[in-house]
C-alpha cells in the first residue's frame, strides 16, 4: 500500500495506453511467496493529491548488452484518468468493482494470447 504520492513512475516498454502502464506499476500480479505459488501482490494508493504526475521512464538499461537506451514505444495518453481501480478500497462495492476489473483484464489477456496463437497457425 502506498501513502500519498505526488508522482507515479510508469514504464512504456510494452506500449499501449497509459492505463496499461499504470497497471504494470500499480496493478495486481501473481507471485510466489514462501513457497506458495498462488499469491497475489497488490499495490494500492491510499490518497491522491489534487495534481498527480506520471513520470514516463524512457531511460532503460539492456543487461545483455550492458548499455543504456531510450525507450521510444508509443504510450497513448488519455485526457481524463480514473484512478478508482488503484485506490485502497474503503467499501465492499469498490472492492468488488476492482476485483471485476482485474478479472476482466486477465480474461482479455488470455483471449489475446489465444488469438495470437491461432493466428500463428494460419
Amino acid at each position: 500500500m502506498l501513502g500519498s504520492m505526488l508522482h507515479i513512475y510508469v514504464d512504456p516498454e510494452i506500449g499501449g495506453s497509459l492505463y496499461d502502464a499504470i497497471d504494470r506499476s500499480l496493478g495486481r500480479e501473481k507471485i510466489e511467496y514462501k513457497g506458495v505459488e498462488d499469491c497475489e501482490k497488490r499495490t494500492t494508493v491510499t490518497y491522491l493529491p489534487p495534481v498527480l504526475q506520471f513520470q514516463i521512464v524512457r531511460a532503460q538499461f539492456n543487461r545483455s548488452v550492458g548499455a543504456g537506451y531510450k525507450e521510444n514505444t508509443h504510450l497513448e495518453l488519455e485526457s481524463k484518468i480514473y484512478m478508482d481501480r488503484y485506490i485502497d478500497p474503503t467499501d465492499a462495492e469498490l472492492a468488488l468493482r476492482q476485483d471485476d476489473y482485474w478479472k476482466w483484464k486477465a480474461d482479455l489477456e488470455t483471449a489475446q494470447r489465444s488469438k495470437a496463437d491461432l493466428l500463428k497457425k494460419v
